[in-house]
């Protein structure tokens, strides 16, 4: 298989994949307990179409999902932040979206 050329199944090595994501607030990724939704999800589904991949996507508690990462192969957990204690663990495929967090306090 060579770069950008999608493989016959979903993984190469025909094994099961498996999908999670989870509940959140944010508002680029919404779910219900059904259906993902909002901007993350979005873009999944479209990989997914992209692909021919029909995996479901398992809405779960995020530390759930993410130690099955951390134990398991063929796992993709979105949202994910990529930082450097994760940068190893991880086959990254994003990003979804480049976000930067800071910290404010009032100063009285």
């Amino acid at each position: 298989m060579t770069a950008g050329e999608a493989p016959d199944t979903p993984l190469e090595n025909g094994e099961a994949l498996t999908i999670y994501t989870e509940i959140s607030g944010v508002s680029y990724g919404i779910y219900d307990k059904q259906n993902p939704y909002g901007l993350y999800g979005e873009i999944v589904i479209e990989i997914q179409k992209q692909i021919g991949d029909e995996t479901e996507i398992k809405i779960v508690p995020w530390a759930r999902a993410y130690e099955d990462c951390l134990q398991n192969c063929n796992v993709i957990l979105f949202p994910m932040n990529r930082t450097p204690e994760r940068e190893d663990l991880f086959l990254w495929v994003g990003p979804l979206m480049d976000v930067r967090y800071s910290l404010y306090a009032e100063n009285e």
